[in-house]
């Protein structure tokens, strides 16, 4: 064997062996600090305090690709040495599911396990071919070339149990297990979500929000438990592998109402949406307010369990644009914690809040007097909208939607602007939305505090 030969053999054990071993590979975004984004990083991260994930993100930027990568650290217990996420010391039990037993074997038994139609190709996914065995594995009846489980070697020496299932299937077949990882890819329905969330120690989705705010979504963008439920959002631009001229092609074949899922990962509301404007429409760089804007703020209050919510605007006066330029929301905190919070962005600045904090707490004490109480600068009576026309001052009312009308009329002719850096504020104005004509009022405090303001 002469000097090439051995070159080239060479060449192709060093290839076999990193098609054979992608696991070592994955560098998710966020491991570097040139990264335009942290969101795989984050999602993985998150599993260490958050039992239940969702990544709920944009079509082609590695959603699935990076819940396998989770999976396959999980059944060999090959965490590398940049892993915080949740992390096994065991052989694990891992419920692998997708919406069809077809679309199941197409994506996450290929992404793990290699193409199921090339018996060859067995161990060039993301679990390294030293931790499988061909034979071991059950196929699955009347599915060409489907896997039902497939033994994973942990690095205890013993094996995991890798589990494929299908949505298809019912809801009878999440039953009767306990189970130590599940990851569902695509969404599921409520009765398949409901039979996981009782069987499994950790639970990750990763989808795109096709379907729009269904109830399986709606749980993670309006009624989050924070205690044990992280929500991780990534569209097109967190993706620096996409083109410039691969989005531009794809969005063209986009419908409008289709964009904001596909391409930001926000699931839509179709007729319902408050703000059907395009937050890139309405969003500004951040940069120090001038002394001579009007500013102040507005506040929606809280609870124990319900944020406490603050926005903050800026009027140039000269060209009737208003900014809004910090934004704060929280919960699970004390009125003294909350005050100290507000005051940090300006003693001086005037607060203004809704009627029902002229109510007494249960010591007696308005909760606008309670705020008082701790220095901030709260307005000398609670919201109501502009007067009409003969009427006083403090005469307008405090109905919602005049505020509202406002507020997307600014939008609409450039007259409302947000800073970049508010990204609870955008979140929020993505869910904003009616059904029936009446106001989800979940998850929109600063859009709340906003109107007062």
């Amino acid at each position: 064997m002469d000097k090439l030969d051995i070159a080239l053999k060479l060449g192709n054990e060093i290839l076999n062996a990193k098609l054979q071993n992608k696991l070592a590979d994955y560098i998710p975004y966020g491991l570097s600090p040139d990264d335009p984004s942290d969101w795989q990083l984050r999602f993985h991260s998150l599993g260490a305090t958050k039992y239940q994930r969702l990544l709920c993100a944009a079509l082609r930027i590695g959603k699935s690709y990076s819940g396998c990568a989770e999976d396959a650290y999980h059944l060999t217990g090959k965490y590398p040495d940049w892993w915080t996420g949740a992390r096994f010391d065991r052989p694990v039990k891992l419920w692998a599911s997708g919406i069809s037993n077809e679309k199941t074997r197409d994506a996450l038994q290929a992404f793990l396990f290699g193409p199921p139609n090339d018996p060859s190709a067995f161990g060039t996914g993301m679990i390294p071919k030293n931790c499988l065995d061909y034979d071991r594995a059950i196929r699955k009846a009347q599915v060409p070339n489907a896997f039902q489980s497939v033994p994973v070697k942990h690095v205890s020496g013993r094996w995991s149990n890798c589990v494929l299932k299908a949505y298809e299937q019912k809801a009878k077949a999440f039953m009767s297990e306990e189970v130590d990882v599940i990851h569902l890819d695509e969404e599921p329905k409520r009765d398949i979500m409901s039979q996981c969330l009782v069987r499994g120690k950790l639970l990750y989705l990763t989808f795109t929000p096709e379907l729009g705010m269904t109830e399986v979504v709606s749980q993670f963008f309006n009624d989050i438990k924070d205690d044990y439920q992280a929500l991780i959002q990534a569209g097109w631009d967190d993706a620096p592998h996409l083109t410039e001229d691969w989005k531009e092609a794809r969005l063209a074949t986009l419908l409008p109402f289709e964009r904001d899922a596909k391409t930001k990962g926000i699931p839509t509301f179709g007729e319902g949406l408050i703000f059907p404007i395009d937050d890139d429409e309405i969003k500004c760089s951040p940069f120090p307010i001038p002394d001579h804007y009007g500013v102040l703020a507005g506040m929606d209050f809280g609870g124990w369990n319900h944020p406490t919510a603050c926005a903050w605007i800026a009027h140039d006066t000269d060209t009737d644009i208003i900014y809004i330029y910090a934004a704060y929301k929280s919960k699970l905190r004390q009125t003294a914690e909350h005050a100290s919070a507000i005051r940090a962005k300006g003693n001086d600045i005037e607060i203004h809040y809704p009627h029902d904090a002229e109510k007494a707490d249960r010591g007696g004490t308005k909760l606008a007097q309670l705020y008082r109480n701790e220095k901030v600068k709260m307005f000398h009576t609670h919201f109501t909208n502009p007067p009409a026309d003969g009427e006083k001052e403090g005469q307008g009312g405090n109905a919602v939607s005049p505020g509202l009308v406002e507020m997307m009329l600014r939008m609409q002719t450039g007259r409302l602007k947000v800073f970049s850096n508010l990204e609870d504020w955008f979140k929020e104005k993505r869910i904003y939305h009616t059904v029936d004509g009446k106001i989800i009022r979940k998850g929109e405090d600063l859009m709340s505090a906003t109107r007062y303001a």
